[in-house]
């Protein structure tokens, strides 16, 4: 049996997993799964703000939900080579689901590398304060990093751009909280 290649990407909310793990995907000819997206897409239909949601809330959803959505994705043929994982595991309980599953759905034929994306959280505030989606057509920029030709109006479809509910510096403390708990345990135990 062939080994997987599984690529898992940890860094803070905004600090460009999702970049990163696209230009790797396409790099190494596998799929780029974004936990954020799956999720949006099977909780909120796929809007990217979802304010009366707890993601939108700045919260993290229970351990079990976010496996079960994940492992659905991940259980799909294009992922049987390997895949770029982007935004989970954040718990350790998270750590515990996922390396079972590599174990017994892989038959311990993965190769795991998990990559750390460090950020200061003044950069990381800066990157979310910036980010801004086309509610019509879904494109992404950041205001600060990569604007709109026309502040705030998308450069394809000329729809007023909008900010993710979960980017609002009030829910985004909360995210980075909960970042900063959570993921220092996983780092600990990839690290280890």
């Amino acid at each position: 049996m062939a080994t997987t290649r599984v690529f898992v990407l940890v860094a803070p909310p905004g600090s460009g997993k999702g970049t990163q793990g696209v230009l790797l995907a396409r790099r190494l000819d596998l799929p780029h799964v974004s936990t954020g997206d799956e999720l949006r897409v099977s909780l909120y239909g796929g809007r990217l703000s979802q304010p009366n949601g707890a993601m939108g809330r700045g919260q993290l959803l229970d351990d079990n939900t976010v496996w079960r959505i994940l492992r659905t994705r991940l259980e799909q043929p294009d992922c049987s080579r390997g895949f770029i994982l982007d935004g989970f595991p954040r718990t350790f309980r998270q750590v515990c689901l996922f390396d079972e599953w590599t174990e017994s759905a892989l038959l311990g034929a993965a190769d795991v590398l998990v990559i750390y994306l460090h950020l200061g959280m003044d950069e990381v505030r800066k990157r979310n304060d910036g980010r801004r989606f086309c509610p019509s057509c879904g494109r992404d920029y950041n205001v600060h990093y990569y604007p709109p030709r026309t502040p705030e109006v998308c450069d394809v479809c000329a729809t007023r751009l909008a900010r993710r509910a979960d980017c609002v510096p009030e829910v985004l403390e909360r995210r980075l909280a909960a970042y900063e708990k959570s993921t220092s345990v996983v780092l600990n135990t990839y690290s280890q």
